[in-house]
């Protein structure tokens, strides 16, 4: 969305032209346009950008509900796309004093302060209350300044965002007041919000192939019940594990909500029970999931969320192993398709862990953790590896600071979705196969060029399959 389709500023002219150069299409649209315009122009396209050139008094609602991933400039939109209640906010600022390293946006600065304009500049930023969900991308002393809402993150006022938000504070910069490192976040920006990477705390796997998101975990002592938090960021289509430990045998009474797929659920030599479910989140999903077994035991449970996979049945088989190990062993995985995500999981018996570090060389961690400490405690852990080629996985071991019973899952998905054999049932690996992203265009087209242009600097490249980007100034 621009202030002004048919004579665009020297902003919106230097935006479309840098944007063309990475090999994208940019159409823009009027911010007064009509609802009807704007529905037609917004369903054709990946991302809407509002340019900081457009005012909120000509955009009106007309783009707050898409579902498509926005970028905002606006000073006047910021509570209306869920940032912020305050949109009077403002830094002056060349640079970023520190950025998210985890986050897609800014994970190739390291955290590190990054200047984007070649001078200060005074820009919007969010203020008063903010979205209890916001990701901090990039603040200046303190104050969040690039932010971010992901699909279905609460918003200020408490409802879920429809679709990605960035908050992107270069509403009075040109083309010619950016740097490099300028460019590139703004990139990202799109980017990430036409579905390429996580969210902070997230976005492992790569966004060529399956995405691990996000997790959340919890231990309980003596009870029957464990209470496992939705990951943030949960929307319709997600994939979501959970797995939980529990202290003794309770195989035979362990139980996941209604709507849960079980996996596998096992014990090994009445010392820790296992279990592993899946599901597919739909759209209105509860805040928390209970899980439940016959008798006071120990429990620690994790829920992970995970996006770009196969979206009918990811996981519909599996093989189990148990036995007694400081070492317990992952097995090698043989995968016939590329873009596979490989997630190992392990409960094992007592507290015998290095928290927070499954031990898996090679991966990236997802937890290690514990329902307490002593004797009558359960743990568990995992960790995943991105898979880009079909082949071998080789093997992975978890490690343990002394030699416990564990019970392991090997979930596999449905024949022709991964076509995956595996070459061993030890501990749990999961392969989930990627998900084709179809887009068309309206704004920017993400090409072939433009993904080879990207390996060569060495930076993340976009999904595959993103064919444009919609850039609607407002």
């Amino acid at each position: 969305m621009v202030g002004d389709a048919v004579t665009l500023s020297s902003k919106d002219v230097g935006y479309k032209a840098l944007i063309e150069s990475w090999g994208h299409t940019v159409t823009v649209i009027d911010d007064g346009d009509s609802q009807a315009n704007y529905d037609t122009a917004m369903a054709a396209a990946d991302v809407v950008y509002a340019s900081g050139s457009a005012l909120g008094a000509n955009m009106l609602d007309k783009a707050t509900n898409t579902t498509k991933g926005l970028v905002n400039e606006v000073v006047g939109k910021i509570d209306n796309f869920g940032f912020s209640s305050v949109t009077s906010s403002t830094v002056n600022t060349d640079t970023f004093s520190a950025t998210d390293a985890t986050h897609y946006i800014t994970e190739s600065f390291g955290g590190n302060p990054v200047t984007v304009f070649t001078s200060s500049l005074t820009n919007p930023v969010p203020g008063g209350t903010l979205a209890p969900d916001l990701q901090n991308v990039g603040e200046v002393s303190g104050t969040p300044s690039l932010v971010t809402l992901d699909t279905g993150a609460t918003r200020y006022d408490s409802n879920p965002s429809p679709g990605r938000r960035a908050h992107l504070p270069f509403t009075s910069a040109e083309t010619t007041d950016m740097t490099a490192d300028g460019k590139i976040i703004l990139q990202r920006t799109l980017e990430w919000a036409a579905g390429a990477g996580g969210g902070g705390g997230g976005g492992g796997g790569g966004p060529t192939g399956v995405i691990f998101e996000g997790f959340k975990d919890a231990g309980v002592s003596n009870d029957t019940i464990l209470t496992i938090q939705k990951p943030t960021g949960t929307a319709a289509g997600d994939l979501l594990v959970a797995a939980v430990a529990t202290d003794g045998n309770t195989a035979g009474s362990l139980a996941s909500p209604a709507g849960w797929n079980a996996v596998h659920i096992a014990d090994q030599g009445g010392a820790v029970t296992f279990g592993v479910w899946w599901k597919l989140a739909g759209a209105s999903e509860s805040s928390a999931y209970n899980f439940t077994w016959s008798g006071s035991e120990h429990a620690y449970g994790w829920l992970m969320r995970f996006t770009g996979h196969e979206p009918s049945s990811p996981i519909n088989a599996s093989t189990n192993a148990s036995d007694t190990s400081a070492t317990p062993s992952s097995p090698a995985v043989t995968t016939t398709v590329a873009d596979t995500l490989i997630l190992r999981l392990g409960g094992f018996d007592d507290d015998d862990i290095t928290t927070d570090d499954p031990g898996l060389s090679g991966h990236t961690a997802i937890n290690m953790g514990d329902s307490g400490n002593g004797p009558a405690t359960t743990s568990g852990g995992s960790g995943f590896v991105p898979q880009p080629a079909a082949g071998g996985s080789g093997t992975a071991s978890f490690s343990l600071t002394g030699s416990e019973q564990y019970v392991t899952v090997n979930p596999r998905h449905r024949p022709g979705t991964v076509n995956a054999v595996n070459a061993g049932s030890d501990l749990p690996n999961i392969l989930i196969s990627r998900q084709l992203m179809r887009y068309s265009a309206l704004f920017i087209s993400l090409d072939r060029t433009f993904q080879a242009s990207f390996r060569a600097s060495k930076r993340s490249v976009p999904p595959a399959g993103i064919n444009s980007l919609l850039r609607v100034r407002s």
